[in-house]
């Protein structure tokens, strides 16, 4: 699993099993309302943090961000934005 910044600002999160259960359960809201949402990105070895909230659509049947990519998306509309520790190099 990966993300896009794409750029009209939304975050697109893709992967090659998109479409389980577990990966689109919180983004399934009722017809034509978003979901809110909130993905952390830490990174264990190194001090560096993401954090991405905002309203969120499960999208089926989309053309594949990259190779080996299932059909199916979670596209954030960024409320919220932050991070640290990225502009250091990993040791």
């Amino acid at each position: 699993m990966t993300f896009f910044l794409r750029a009209d600002d939304t975050v697109e999160i893709g992967g090659s099993r998109m479409g389980a259960p577990a990966s689109f359960a919180t983004c399934e809201p009722a017809p034509g309302l978003h979901s809110p949402s909130t993905i952390s990105v830490p990174a264990p070895a190194v001090t560096r943090y993401g954090e991405i909230r905002g309203a969120a659509d499960a999208l089926t049947d989309v053309e594949p961000p990259m190779s080996g990519f299932s059909r199916e998306i979670i596209r954030i509309h960024p409320d919220l934005v932050r991070s640290f520790g990225h502009d250091e190099p990993a040791s």
